[in-house]
């Protein structure tokens, strides 16, 4: 099992305000000090797009979907 963190925001922000905290936000994850952060935790910055984001949110989200049904995993 792997931990991720993302970042979201709500979809009605605007595009261009979407735009700009996508490019910003992968600037300062890729950032020296970042990557020194991150590797105390053996942890690797990514930073993609957030069309990217999307689809590997989809994609953990059949992953454990599956992982539930074999498991007979019912919430309390």
């Amino acid at each position: 099992m792997t931990q991720w963190y993302g970042l979201c925001a709500p979809a009605n922000l605007a595009a261009a305000n979407a735009d700009k905290l996508a490019v910003e936000s992968a600037k300062a994850i890729r950032s020296v000090s970042a990557k020194e952060r991150l590797s105390h935790d053996a942890a690797e910055p990514i930073g993609n797009t957030p069309a990217q984001f999307a689809a590997f949110i989809a994609q953990e989200q059949q992953r454990w979907k599956q992982v539930v049904a074999r498991a007979k995993i019912k919430p309390d």
